[in-house]
């Protein structure tokens, strides 16, 4: 009786998701009362929802907060992640494996190393399997933005970190690339640097069924016009092993921002951008694609901006780079 009851509540719930009806609703606010900042979501096993964020804690700085719901709505676990200076950790990304393992990837900051990487797994129960964490060349500002897990569990984080000073020789902001196994041993790590030698910024990451990683996002242009970005999408294979990059300016001297959304299939990645739909075959030869919608990201100099505008509603400001 109790599995034809589970089945016919299952049904029901199927049938009122594809009419578009409300399901469920579900808050979460403390103890204690501060504020708290969902970043990220994703679907595992059995659909239950995971979703990633911070939250204030109470204290002066705030942590990964991360929480499990049931198909039905019901709370499964919550989980939370303070790094090791007990200073501002801040979730933006977030995936799913097949297990219903949970990896949160964002930065936090580090003992004498400013913002690092932090990536944390979870159990499909929310037990902490595993943390590792990142701090680039520069020893400064590495920020994750995207995550990615394949099918045999592998993890891939990306986002940008401080190579140093222009002036000094450094290459300001790269794209930093960093493989994980399932066990959160760390793999590779992959960096890329525009010919600009400027501030490039991924926004995304995919991963197709042999393990080759795209990475996308923007990058400084070389048409001579200050803070001018293009398009830049760059291929790794399984081993961390640059394949191609392709980059795309435009037909005017504007800037060229890359939403969140990279899809590999078949013989081509296709990038979602804010006017069109670029498609670049595994070759890496750009073809014509179709138009899209969307928003351009804003806040594009520095990331002091960029973290400024993600969390201005919560007042957490970082310093600017100087």
């Amino acid at each position: 009786m109790l599995l034809l009851l589970l089945a016919w509540f299952a049904a029901v719930l199927n049938v009122h998701a594809q009419l578009g009806v409300p399901l469920w609703t579900n808050r979460y606010h403390g103890p204690p009362d501060v504020g708290y900042f969902a970043y990220a979501a994703a679907v595992g096993d059995g659909s239950n929802v995971i979703v990633a964020g911070i939250s204030d804690g109470g204290g002066p700085n705030p942590d990964y907060l991360t929480i499990a719901y049931s198909s039905a709505g019901a709370p499964m676990w919550t989980n939370f992640y303070n790094g090791p200076a007990y200073g501002g950790d801040y979730a933006t990304a977030l995936a799913v494996d097949r297990s219903g393992n949970a990896f949160v990837a964002g930065y936090s900051y580090g003992a004498g190393s400013y913002c690092d990487y932090a990536t944390v797994a979870y159990s499909s129960s929310g037990l902490p399997l595993w943390t590792n964490r990142y701090n680039g060349p520069g020893n400064n500002d590495d920020v994750a933005e995207a995550i990615v897990v394949d099918s045999n569990s592998k993890v891939f984080v990306t986002g940008y970190s401080w190579s140093g000073d222009q002036a000094a020789g450094g290459s300001a902001y790269d794209y930093a690339t960093v493989a994980y196994s399932g066990a959160g041993i760390a793999l590779w790590t992959n960096r890329y640097s525009g010919p600009q030698n400027g501030y490039d910024y991924p926004s995304a990451i995919a991963v197709d069924s042999i393990g080759t990683v795209f990475v996308t996002g923007y990058s400084a242009s070389t048409n001579g016009f200050l803070y001018d970005y293009d398009y830049a999408t760059v291929a790794y294979s399984v081993a961390g092993v640059p394949l191609w990059t392709n980059r795309h300016g435009g037909l005017a001297h504007g800037d060229e921002f890359v939403g969140r959304a990279l899809r590999p299939g078949g013989d081509h990645a296709a990038v979602v951008m804010p006017q069109r739909t670029k498609l670049f075959p595994l070759a890496g030869i750009a073809q014509r694609g179709r138009a899209v919608s969307g928003m351009p990201r804003t806040g594009r100099h520095r990331s002091s901006t960029m973290v400024a505008r993600r969390h201005a509603r919560a007042r957490h400001f970082r310093p600017e780079q100087s």
